[in-house]
């Protein structure tokens, strides 16, 4: 059995979306993986799989939980068209998020499910948004 805090932090540069990211994670469990973590709040940003080390023993599983937060530059779905007027919202420019879930981790397959909460993106936004997830990773 094992505890293990992960940080998080990341910059996207970019006419779809620009901001900053901060926040971390918890994991609880047994025989955890050796990766970054299984999250949501990353957005667009590829992480490597995880892998097998020679000192794996097979399966294991663990509870994870995290929070962050957005600091939002630019996000084209909010804001509209880069070069020219368009429609769009007064978008929020600190957006905290949270998630929390369970993973199961075998010697070919890596499958979590996860649930996020994410707070309000723009103004007048009726409720933050919330969803889950169930992801898949398959080693070959």
């Amino acid at each position: 059995w094992s505890v293990e805090a992960l940080p998080m932090g990341n910059v996207m540069l970019g006419n779809v979306l620009t901001q900053l990211q901060v926040g971390g994670q918890l994991r609880l469990g047994w025989h955890l993986p050796n990766d970054f973590g299984t999250t949501l709040m990353r957005g667009m940003v590829h992480l490597p799989p995880p892998r097998r080390t020679p000192g794996d023993r097979g399966w294991g599983a663990y509870a994870f939980g995290g929070g962050g937060i957005n600091l939002v530059g630019r996000n084209i779905t909010l804001d509209g068209n880069t070069w020219r007027s368009s429609r769009s919202v007064d978008k929020k420019w600190f957006v905290p998020a949270a998630e929390f879930g369970l993973a199961v981790d075998t010697p070919r397959a890596l499958v979590s499910f996860s649930y996020v909460f994410w707070a309000e993106e723009f103004k007048d936004q009726p409720e933050p948004a919330e969803f889950g997830a169930i992801s898949c990773t398959v080693r070959f």
